[in-house]
């Protein structure tokens, strides 16, 4: 009879120490299960920015995108090779072709509107050789592109 007795105490004593490390994690890192789903609040936009082509000269690297996302972007800085000071881009807003050529609206805050196609001239203030673009917005998200030499 003793021995049941001491079977049952330790499935007792087990579940205890099993429920008390449980609880444990769950105050330490409980909202990894609690707040997993996040609301309409908590939902990040999705920024969707396509390259449409790239290239560079002597002094410019051209880089072509248009903004998919359901939002604007905001173009924060560049950078380009292995010189990882941010470089400020300028952007131009591409209007409708006449004669064969783009026309260029000067956007003075780096806007990016859902759905326009859009010119981001970076300056090449160190001559290098490896011209590996990465666009980085206000958001925090970066683009990568390699651009096509001319």
């Amino acid at each position: 009879m003793n021995r049941g007795l001491s079977d049952v105490v330790a499935a007792l004593l087990s579940l205890v120490i099993t429920l008390i490390l449980l609880g444990a994690f769950l105050s330490i890192d409980g909202r990894f299960f609690f707040n997993s789903v996040p609301t309409s609040s908590q939902t990040p936009d999705v920024q969707l920015l396509s390259v449409l082509y790239a290239d560079y000269n002597s002094s410019d690297i051209c880089v072509y995108v248009m903004n998919y996302g359901p939002g604007n972007l905001v173009i924060a800085y560049a950078t380009y090779g292995s010189y990882f000071t941010p470089v400020q881009a300028s952007v131009y807003l591409v209007e409708n072709v006449s004669c064969g050529k783009p026309l260029l609206y000067f956007e003075p805050y780096g806007n990016l509107i859902s759905g326009k196609e859009y010119l981001i001239v970076i300056p090449l203030v160190v001559p290098t050789n490896n011209y590996n673009v990465t666009i980085y917005t206000t958001a925090g998200n970066a683009y990568e592109v390699v651009p096509y030499s001319v």
